[in-house]
């Protein structure tokens, strides 16, 4: 898959409550991967390029208040860790 399509992509993804508060990042800059996998002991892969996707905390509980940020986004979470694989 082309790395430009892909936050296109993954912004279509379900969220709890139809609120915005996922957000991605494509990283395919060498010297921040390279920095990101010494940092991570369990990033054993070789490639080029991550897809950061993370929760902005402040939009969901801005939304949707408790909901939002200690559940929608927990449940999100574990969502997405299923469906990327």
């Amino acid at each position: 898959m082309c790395l430009r399509l892909m936050p296109r992509l993954l912004t279509k993804l379900l969220i709890g409550g139809n609120t915005p508060y996922r957000r991605v990042t494509v990283i395919n800059d060498e010297e921040t991967v390279n920095m990101i996998k010494q940092v991570s002991l369990g990033f054993l892969s070789n490639a080029k390029s991550l897809v950061l996707i993370y929760t902005e905390l402040e939009t969901a509980n801005r939304e949707l208040g408790r909901l939002g940020k200690d559940i929608c986004s927990i449940i999100d979470a574990g969502a997405q860790q299923k469906t990327s694989r």
